[in-house]
């Protein structure tokens, strides 16, 4: 006789637990590795938005229109995630910021066994431009504000002392000559602990006339006492002002006109001079420095020149000014050959002078090299100063030097 099956016989059970539980598990596994895809593909996707952003931000910063900037910032996420350029946004929600979006469809290798064929990913970036307060890469050359409008372009080139001329001071004089006309440029620093108003005067040299029009920074001529002047209040500690104007020689030779300047502050009755000629001459040059202030040797220099100094170095920092270095001839040329377009810390005034001077670092700016000479003294370097460039940065306050040198950075 055949023996029946007991009822509570559980082998068969096992086995629909055990398909079930793998049927379960295989799901899983499939939702896992869709949802690690999805992640892959939003972190593609975020990086190309967020590269496109800061692109884009740069082009900003570089005066392109905003018809190139949305173009370059599409361009640049659909080559790099492999979006449709019409799943690309490119808006600007300020006059100073650029957003990036993206959207697409991602096509799901398991989860269509429960019925879901893709999903939506998407980024969004948004980058600024602005000054840098502070700035990377920086080549050891300090040079003095009160140079760079004169050399701004390269229809503007000059050729520059390293090194051997006088430092200007807290309050200066300097020329530049350009046929007969002699520009003025005369800058007061702020050196006290208290903010002060001040008043400058200059009487136009005998055998030069005024050049109409070219006073600057609300100044006025007076022309029965062939007098220049400037008003300011309130001129922070710390803080500087710089005036122009220009004359033309009319009789002798340009190079023997000397000019004197007269500054007056509301917390000393006494009035100080600073003057063109003689040895209280104030002329500015490009001075080797020291971004360490800890007696840095020729390889941290020639380093520097060939690939900027790695720290940043910000406005209102001061910087060391040392005697140029013949050993540096070979790190110049490097540089002019492989990357002429350098950018320098600018100066406002130096304290103590010559080798070391104290030099307040108020501002950046760019400069091109086009030759230099280390065959005697003093050395000298050539070249222009541009309109400004983007730089490897920190966003701040915008230096008191400001000569164009922006940086970009993303906000979200």
């Amino acid at each position: 006789m055949k023996k029946i099956t007991r009822l509570n016989d559980e082998s068969g059970v096992v086995i629909i637990i055990v398909g079930v539980a793998m049927v379960a598990l295989l799901l899983s596994v499939a939702v896992v590795t869709d949802v690690g895809l999805l992640y892959q593909e939003r972190r593609q996707l975020q990086t190309s938005t967020d590269a496109a952003a800061l692109a884009a931000a740069m082009d900003m910063a570089e005066g392109k229109g905003s018809s190139d900037v949305i173009s370059r910032a599409v361009d640049y996420v659909a080559s790099n995630a492999n979006v449709s350029p019409s799943q690309i946004q490119v808006d600007f929600p300020q006059g100073d910021q650029v957003r990036v979006v993206a959207r697409t469809e991602r096509n799901l290798f398991f989860s269509g066994l429960i019925g879901k064929e893709s999903s939506r990913v998407a980024a969004r970036s948004t980058a600024a431009f602005g000054a840098a307060n502070g700035v990377a890469k920086l080549v050891p050359f300090i040079v003095p504000l009160q140079k760079i409008p004169d050399y701004t372009g390269a229809g503007n080139m000059g050729t520059f002392e390293i090194g051997q001329d006088r430092p200007v001071e807290a309050f200066s004089i300097t020329q530049s000559i350009s046929g007969d006309t002699i520009t003025y440029t005369i800058t007061y620093n702020n050196t006290g602990n208290k903010s002060e108003d001040i008043t400058v005067r200059n009487y136009i040299p005998d055998g030069t006339v005024y050049v109409n029009g070219s006073i600057t920074n609300g100044g006025a001529y007076d022309p029965p006492s062939k007098m220049v002047s400037w008003g300011f209040g309130g001129v922070a500690q710390g803080d500087y002002r710089m005036m122009r104007f220009s004359v033309k020689v009319t009789s002798g030779s340009v190079s023997s006109v000397n000019d004197t300047a007269y500054l007056t502050t509301s917390g000393n009755n006494k009035t100080v001079t600073a003057s063109t000629g003689g040895s209280s001459a104030q002329r500015g040059y490009f001075w080797l420095c020291d971004f360490k202030g800890s007696g840095t040797g020729v390889p941290d220099y020639a380093e520097w020149i060939k690939n900027g100094y790695r720290d940043y170095v910000y406005a209102g920092d001061i910087a060391n000014g040392v005697g140029v270095k013949d050993s540096l001839k070979d790190a110049l040329g490097w540089r002019k050959g492989f990357n002429p377009n350098i950018l320098v810390p600018v100066y406002s005034y130096t304290e103590g002078g010559g080798s070391p001077g104290k030099y307040h670092v108020v501002g950046f700016a760019e400069f091109v090299i086009t030759g230099f000479d280390f065959s005697g003294n003093p050395k000298t370097i050539s070249g222009y100063f541009t309109n400004g460039s983007v730089a490897k940065g920190i966003p701040g306050p915008t230096p008191s030097g400001y000569f164009g040198i922006d940086t970009v950075w993303l906000v979200d």
